[in-house]
């Protein structure tokens, strides 16, 4: 007779269940989480999977237009909205976590153009790129003077600023000198962020109101970020962003 069939059928129960409990212990939790097609290989998308992985989650991000990526999340579709701004609209239906980062928002254009502007009245001759869904400040949506084409995503204003098909486009500086980055030179060297910026952009992650679990993962993923932030991470993650 084998060593393992003389130990009593309970014992053998109670090691099974402390091995099998143990296990689930350590498998990774699971967040569902939404965002635009421009976060992909972005300094909100490495913080958020960062934090989260401190804190024992397996995140999965779905990736979708702007207007459908919101409306996932207010509607409890997902857990959550990664790398989104405040707005009281949005707080009804989102809890917001600790500050992810800041940027400023800014107008782009090509170098080529040479256009600068102090005031919005300088830019109402000529076509600016918006995302639809996307928040701007009260005195840019106000501007009826200003001529504005929205689209699905920022990489969209990209290229029909490079094809002469508008004037400037309006984004994230942070977001779109990451992509940059990673252009061909004969791309990013033609685009420039021009100054002022028309606002100052913070950054949270939103968890879904109707999820019933959205605050304990909100407490969690605060958790991870301030881990991220004490160990150094974070900041190797921004400076590699903004590539200082």
């Amino acid at each position: 007779m084998s060593k393992i069939c003389r130990y009593p059928a309970a014992l053998l129960l109670f090691l099974f269940t402390a091995i099998a409990t143990n296990a689930w212990a350590q498998s990774p939790k699971t967040v569902i989480l939404t965002t635009d097609p421009e976060k992909p290989g972005g300094f909100l998308l490495e913080l958020t999977v960062e934090a989260f992985k401190e804190v024992g989650y397996e995140p999965n991000v779905r990736f979708e237009p702007w207007a459908r990526a919101l409306s996932a999340a207010m509607n409890g579709e997902v857990d959550g909205l990664l790398g989104c701004l405040y707005s009281d609209e949005r707080a009804q239906k989102l809890f917001y976590s600790d500050k992810l980062a800041e940027s400023s928002t800014v107008f782009f254009a090509l170098e080529s153009s040479k256009i600068s502007y102090t005031t919005l009245q300088d830019l109402s001759k000529y076509t600016i790129g918006t995302v639809r869904d996307s928040y701007y400040p009260p005195e840019f949506t106000a501007a009826t003077y200003l001529k504005i084409e929205p689209v699905s995503d920022y990489l969209v204003n990209i290229r029909k600023l490079l094809a002469g098909r508008i004037d400037l486009f309006v984004e994230k500086r942070l977001i779109v000198a990451s992509f940059l980055s990673g252009s061909p030179d004969s791309e990013a060297g033609r685009i420039v962020a021009l100054s002022p910026p028309i606002m100052v952009n913070r950054y949270y992650n939103g968890f879904s109101k109707a999820v019933p679990s959205a605050q304990e993962k909100l407490r969690d993923f605060n958790r991870g970020l301030q881990m991220i932030k004490d160990d150094g991470l974070y900041d190797v993650i921004m400076k590699k962003s903004t590539h200082e």
